[in-house]
């Protein structure tokens, strides 16, 4: 959380941040950015259905995260306000091993992948503080996971928001 508009506890609660076993609502762009599992501890079973890993963080990921912009498609008054908007595609793998010769091919989890429809505002009119960077906010909606969590079906309606770039 480098952002300076999210690094100071009390603008965004701890409860928004944290890991669990569920979802939560608030995105911090880096990592592996998969929008759809934001906050999730995503653990590995064994085939008795044991928890083996939980892996949300790890050394070793991979990553592959696209937005298409749609946002010319908008109503004028939309695209004249600073709304954009956008699909969203991203997928990972992560281990929380350390890699070897021996074991790079096993070391990895499942690919988690995520899709859905986003939406951008900018702020970038800072008056006499021009020099500020642009405050972003986002409305990210990742419709389907293709590992979903165990109470919730592959096509969802979910929601997150950030503050600043996802990547």
């Amino acid at each position: 959380m480098d952002s300076k508009f999210t690094r100071s506890v009390g603008m965004i609660t701890r409860d928004y941040t944290g890991f669990g076993e569920s979802l939560n609502n608030f995105h911090s762009a880096g990592g592996l950015n998969l929008r759809g599992y934001s906050g999730y501890i995503a653990p590995e079973f064994d085939e008795n259905g044991n928890i083996i890993s939980e892996n949300y963080n790890g050394t070793s990921g991979a990553a592959f995260n696209t937005e298409i912009d749609f946002s010319s498609y908008l109503p004028y008054n939309l695209r004249r306000k600073n709304i954009n908007a956008y699909l969203f595609a991203d997928a990972g793998i992560i281990s929380s091993e350390k890699i070897s010769r021996n074991n790079y091919k096993d070391a990895f989890t499942d690919v988690r992948a995520d899709a859905g429809i986003g939406f951008t505002y900018t702020h970038k009119n800072w008056g006499p503080l021009e020099t500020i960077n642009p405050l972003v906010i986002r409305l990210d909606l990742p419709l389907f996971l293709n590992r979903p969590i165990s109470d919730e079906e592959y096509l969802q309606m979910r929601w997150i928001v950030g503050i600043g770039k996802t990547f």
